[in-house]
């Protein structure tokens, strides 16, 4: 958290807010923005209920990352709920298969080269 005008505004919105939160939820304060970190549905489900006027939260699968974001704003704050491994409800995976172009090598060449390596040696052949 940098501390600043803007972030001691919105720790003064999120304060009265905290003790409905589940205790071992992770909040980063940033300006304006206030993240959560949830990594299972029910614990998305307990931040989202502690903001019970909002009806849209946007989702959005990270595949870099492999998690589920949730994103809204609430009074002005920016709201960030990340790290989501568990699939919505309403989701479900579907595979497919697809053609692309990539380029490859198609000739090598050897060459010696030096590299460096530790090795430990301990003594007694142990």
């Amino acid at each position: 958290m940098n501390i600043n005008a803007r972030t001691l505004k919105t720790l003064g919105f999120l304060l009265p807010l905290l003790r409905q939160f589940p205790e071992d939820t992770y909040v980063d304060i940033n300006g304006d923005s206030i993240e959560f970190q949830a990594t299972t549905q029910a614990h998305v489900r307990a931040i989202r209920s502690v903001f019970p006027g909002v009806t849209v939260w946007k989702k959005e699968y990270v595949d870099v990352l492999k998690t589920w974001h949730y994103t809204t704003v609430v009074s002005g704050y920016s709201i960030l709920i990340y790290a989501c491994t568990e699939a919505p409800p309403t989701c479900h995976a579907v595979e497919e298969q697809y053609t692309e172009v990539e380029r490859v090598p198609v000739a090598f060449k050897d060459r010696k080269v030096t590299k460096t390596r530790i090795r430990w040696e301990c003594g007694n052949g142990a």
